[in-house]
């Protein structure tokens, strides 16, 4: 009888303390990256734009330079937009974001990371269990900094879709551009 005690009060423990991580990843989760305090900097320009806005067709996709958004855009609820060009503005964003793009934090996946002329771009996704419950596009030279925040749930599939697109269009592009150039 004693064993079984022990047996139930370890499986109570073991419940209690996965419940605790859960609560705690869920504190990570919002203590990672605090937005309205990032934002409420002065030297931070702060943009947002409402699912409504979104979705009342002022902003369309289909014929930019970005046409892999479609995928995306549809599960997506809000867009933010974090940009800086002041030394501080810049600091505060690059501090507030270098744990997600140094994969510091188990929360979010850094889909793709490209690093050129001394600009990086990060393309990171906030990871709920195998969805993705958020995107970040983050895009800073050193000079100046923007950070693009898709808000929505997206699958790895739309991930995966949006950036094979995007390189199929890439190298569209430089397809066309080495046809014209040997055309001349």
């Amino acid at each position: 009888m004693n064993r079984a005690k022990i047996i139930i009060n370890l499986c109570a423990i073991a419940i209690i303390t996965v419940a605790n991580l859960g609560s705690m990843q869920a504190q990570n989760k919002t203590e990672v990256l605090n937005l309205t305090s990032i934002a409420d900097h002065d030297a931070v320009t702060d943009i947002y734009l409402s699912s409504s806005m979104l979705k009342s067709g002022k902003f369309e996709f289909k014929n930019s330079d970005l046409p892999s958004l479609e995928d995306i855009m549809g599960n997506t609820e809000s867009i933010r937009i974090l940009s800086s060009n002041n030394k501080q503005g810049l600091k505060r964003l690059q501090d507030a974001f270098s744990p997600i793009c140094n994969g510091k934090s188990n929360l979010y996946k850094t889909f793709f990371s490209v690093k050129s002329d001394g600009a990086k771009i990060n393309l990171i996704g906030k990871m709920q269990r195998s969805a993705v419950d958020g995107l970040y596009l983050i895009v800073d030279d050193n000079q100046e900094i923007a950070v693009i925040i898709f808000d929505g749930s997206y699958t790895q599939q739309q991930i995966e879709n949006m950036l094979a697109q995007a390189n199929s269009r890439r190298s569209t592009k430089a397809g066309t551009k080495n046809k014209n150039a040997s055309q001349h």
